[in-house]
């Protein structure tokens, strides 16, 4: 169930952010107040979101009448998918518009500018800490590289 619903978890604050995103490159976002704008990002997209994760919730109820061992496994799905969708649904509508107010600063920039949002000191942090994971993999990515050629051209 975890696994199923890992990707449906984070959809909707991803709707959220980035319909916020959009309204702070709308032209009408230069006068209006980053709350305000904050606020209607969110209604905006409110509804259709609700009846999507409300349809999502709903496709899992057949899984609760499967019958004998492959019910028993499947059985966790239909109880707890639909509550962490309920629980991220209420993350997405309360604290998605909360961060993005803290951590995302509308400067007003042009619409088709891609830095219009000023995340500069947050992206080199982030690439501070992710240049050392990525060495890693690729180190880890070159030996199995080398493993795999000597073993191919390795004769019995």
């Amino acid at each position: 169930a975890f696994l199923l619903s890992l990707g449906l978890i984070v959809d909707d604050a991803i709707i959220v952010i980035e319909n916020i995103h959009r309204h702070m490159h709308l032209e009408k976002a230069k006068e209006q107040d980053y709350d305000e704008l904050i606020i209607e990002a969110t209604d905006e997209i409110g509804p259709s979101t609700n009846i999507a994760t409300i349809a999502i919730m709903l496709t899992m109820i057949p899984m609760a009448f499967v019958g004998g061992m492959m019910g028993q496994f499947m059985k966790p799905i239909p109880l707890n998918v639909p509550v962490g969708l309920a629980v991220s649904l209420f993350v997405a509508y309360v604290f998605a518009p909360f961060l993005a107010r803290k951590l995302i600063k509308n400067i007003h920039a042009d619409p088709g500018d891609a830095c219009s949002v000023e995340m500069v000191p947050r992206i080199s942090l982030l690439r501070r800490i992710m240049r050392p994971l990525v060495r890693l993999t690729e180190r880890i990515a070159e030996g199995v590289h080398k493993i795999k050629k000597s073993s191919a051209s390795w004769k019995r």
